[in-house]
């Protein structure tokens, strides 16, 4: 899981698409990319902490990886989407190594919801909790 959110203080990114790969060695040790699916790849908004998952399952490349072969493996997550400030597409990456990996945890959450408005405690936004 990746979680992802717009951190500036005015506008909005709109009509948000995101991937996910990991970097990953063949068996004649030739570096790969390969995509892992996103189970919600696509988002209206991102002014909201948004949490993007790739399931292992037999169709991911991941599976039956050991834990230690996932901590050694790069992931790179690509976001594009619409700015309303200057009316462009705009482009963000970020790379996950090693040290970034946190294996049998998940996110805490960080937004409370309420009938008229919305609290985003930014403090919480990359605090993890075993699951």
């Amino acid at each position: 899981m990746v979680r992802a959110m717009n951190v500036r203080n005015v506008g909005d990114i709109l009509q948000c698409r995101f991937k996910l790969g990991a970097f990953l060695t063949d068996h004649n040790n030739v570096r790969l990319m390969k995509d892992l699916h996103l189970v919600q790849p696509e988002w209206t908004s991102i002014n909201v902490p948004v949490t993007l998952v790739h399931v292992i399952d037999v169709n991911s490349p991941l599976f039956n990886m050991t834990n230690e072969a996932i901590r050694e493996i790069s992931f790179l997550t690509l976001c594009s989407g619409f700015d309303t400030t200057f009316c462009e597409t705009v482009y963000a990456r970020h790379v996950y190594f090693r040290h970034s990996i946190e294996l049998d945890k998940a996110f805490q959450n960080a937004v409370m919801l309420y009938h008229d408005h919305v609290v985003v405690d930014s403090k919480k936004f990359d605090s993890l909790i075993y699951s």
